[in-house]
């Protein structure tokens, strides 16, 4: 995990403070509960000279 995906991990405790589940979501896991699922990268060229990376970022609120 990057410092920018920590970051929004930690906004969203902040304003919704349940359990946080990262990578995979566990059978019998806790409601309500935040669930990070791993970041998607695409890649793709930018320029002649550079490249462009794109990060997706998913977060599902779990709640009853």
């Amino acid at each position: 995990m990057n410092a920018e995906v920590g970051s929004i991990m930690k906004y969203f405790y902040d304003v919704f403070p349940n359990q946080v589940y990262t990578d995979e979501l566990p059978q019998g896991f806790e409601t309500p509960s935040l669930y990070f699922p791993p970041v998607q990268a695409t890649d793709a060229g930018d320029t002649n000279m550079t490249f462009l990376k794109a990060y997706t970022p998913q977060c599902e609120a779990v709640s009853r």
